[in-house]
Formats: structure tokens, sequence, C-alpha cells
């Protein structure tokens, strides 16, 4: 139309900004927890990975030397997320992993599995709470198969 103005032909109104931020808000809710989870999970199966790779390390020591340690003392690097501590005893030993404190899984200490030179497999702590299941819980609310 020459000369005047055309209603409507740019830009958005403010109605339909305010619905698509309505609607970007409601998506970031529901998909904001599933990430948090599924980053949680990620870095939770660092620990049985740790347990078991360290695990063959002792294991091949053994068939090399007849003894699990190095003189008299096993360690082991830490991880990203877990440190394992190594308990050697008669026969055997026990490998701990613990998380690490700032690592994206809290405080240290809130989840901690255990892998024994019988290869038994524990978990004693899983978010936070004391638990003494007879596997590795890596996901929340799904307990041993």
């Amino acid at each position: 139309m020459p000369g005047g103005t055309q209603r409507g032909s740019r830009g958005f109104s403010l109605l339909e900004l305010m619905t698509a931020l309505t609607v970007v808000a409601i998506l970031a809710l529901v998909a904001l927890p599933a990430y948090s989870r599924y980053l949680q999970e990620g870095r939770l199966v660092e620990a049985p990975t740790l347990l078991t790779r360290y695990a063959a390390v002792l294991e091949r020591r053994f068939l090399e030397t007849h003894r699990y340690d190095e003189d008299g003392t096993c360690t082991f690097p830490a991880g990203r997320h877990f440190a394992v501590q190594c308990e050697l005893r008669p026969g055997g030993y026990r490998l701990i992993a613990r998380n690490l404190a700032g690592a994206g899984l809290g405080a240290s200490d809130r989840y901690v599995y255990v892998l024994d030179s019988e290869g038994r497999r524990r978990t004693l702590r899983f978010a936070g709470e004391a638990r003494d299941l007879p596997c590795w819980q890596l996901r929340a609310g799904v307990g041993c198969p």
C-alpha cells in the first residue's frame, strides 16, 4: 500500500514471543533433570571401569610374581571422578572406589563401590545413602538384577 503502513507484515507480536518463551521454559524444565541424570550415570561408569582395570593389573602381577603387591603396597592413580584404594589381604585384595569431591558427583564418598580378589562386586553407598548391595548400582531406582 503506497504511503501507508502494513500491519502485521514485520516481526512477531508480544503474544507470539511470550508463547514461544513459555514453550522453551517448559522444555528446559523437563530436559535439564534428565540431562543431569544422564551426566551422572556417565560419571558413575568410571568406578567399575577403574576397579576392573586395576583388578586385572593385580591379577597379572600375581601370575608373574605370585604376589599382588609391589614392595608391600599397591596404589593406583585416581580417575577424573573416582579414587581407588587398594587393601591387601592374606591371599587377596580389596579395591574400593570412592567418588572425588568437586568432580560432578557431590561431596566425596557419596558413591562407594568395591571389588575383591574373589570377583565379588558391592555397592556400599549410592547418592549418599548407605547400601550393601551384591552388585554395582549405577542408576537410581535400579538395584541388583
